[in-house]
């Protein structure tokens, strides 16, 4: 009996989501201590970041770091597992669609 309620298919998007999303995560917020590094108290980014913040991130991480590919790695990274999350939940559905 297999440890997973799920194809293999779906597993393996599954634990490639996962794998993806800690790897981002993690990296995120190494950017993020990266850049309060360098800021003052008051202007400092909190690790809880909204829509409007991660602009502020961005520019200024580019600022600070403007040779560093860690921001594209990072968005690189979250849209693949995007992707990934994407793909399987479509199986998903598609297997609940032919009852299987």
């Amino acid at each position: 009996m297999s440890a997973s309620p799920w194809s293999p298919l779906v597993t393996m998007l599954l634990a490639t989501w996962l794998g993806l999303y800690l790897v981002s995560f993690g990296l995120f917020h190494l950017m993020i201590f990266k850049v309060n590094r360098r800021l003052s108290g008051v202007e400092k980014i909190p690790h809880s970041l909204y829509w409007g913040k991660w602009n502020k991130l961005r520019n200024s991480y580019r600022t600070h770091y403007p040779g560093s590919p860690l921001y594209s790695v990072v968005v690189t990274l979250t849209v693949a597992g995007l992707a990934f999350a994407a793909a399987a939940a479509c199986v998903l559905w598609w297997q609940y669609a032919a009852g299987r």
